[in-house]
């Protein structure tokens, strides 16, 4: 019986605690959730315009060929809107999530503001135009930059049209 990639990730990252679940008479509980705690967290990540397998990797604290074997690839090829399975640990996972959160309310708050974005680090385009609900094209008219600029913090973006 083959099994779809997701399954096989979920069975992956759960096998120990799987495993002890059905030796339980012998493994404690607080065992069982120590063993899940230090377990790599499975993730999907949606290819981008402009990634490769080495800024994923990068991203992500992993090699390039965890990303190969991972999804079963065989060459350095990936194609925007691909969907790749990644592991990283229960820390960077927290990490990735509180900033995640940060970074939504920093979005939130610059909203609020006059029509204006203050760049932080790690913002994209597409990430500022997403959260303010317009297009990439649009952002990058508006702000007379190229859809492909690089982003330096501090800076200030509009991100609404005068008279909104």
């Amino acid at each position: 019986m083959c099994l779809p990639k997701e399954e096989i990730g979920t069975f992956i990252t759960n096998e120990t605690a799987i495993y002890n679940y059905l030796k339980a008479d012998t493994t404690t509980s607080q065992e069982i959730l120590a063993m899940q705690a230090s377990q790599p967290v499975m993730k999907i990540h949606k290819v981008r315009r402009g990634e490769h397998l080495s800024t994923i990797a990068s991203r992500y604290k992993c090699s390039v060929r965890d990303l190969k074997e991972w999804n079963h690839l065989h060459s350095y090829r990936i194609y925007v809107g691909e969907r790749l399975t990644v592991y990283i640990s229960p820390e960077s996972a927290k990490e990735k999530e509180s900033y995640a959160s940060n970074k939504k309310e920093q979005r939130k708050a610059s909203k609020i503001n006059s029509g204006y974005y203050v760049i932080q680090n790690g913002d994209t385009l597409w990430d500022i135009a997403k959260s303010h609900g317009i297009s990439v094209k649009k952002l990058a008219e508006m702000n007379n930059i190229s859809e492909h600029e690089t982003l330096r913090k501090g800076e200030k973006l509009i991100v609404a049209m005068s008279g909104k």
